[in-house]
């Protein structure tokens, strides 16, 4: 399994409600930091990163 760890430096305001507990993943992880990056960018990286030929790759959205 592969978690997808999606990130940003971007200030919003409500950042110490929504990660005050949460722990960064450290093993098998994907880093997903949006700053700098587009939406297509952080979908090419993903799609990349499931196997050809995958179950998951196949399951209904």
């Amino acid at each position: 399994m592969l978690e997808i760890y999606v990130h940003t430096e971007e200030v919003r305001g409500k950042e110490a409600y929504f990660v005050a507990d949460y722990e960064p993943p450290r093993h098998n992880f994907l880093d997903m930091d949006t700053t700098r990056v587009s939406v297509e960018a952080c979908v090419k990286k993903v799609l990349q990163a499931i196997p050809v030929g995958s179950a998951r790759s196949r399951e209904p959205g």
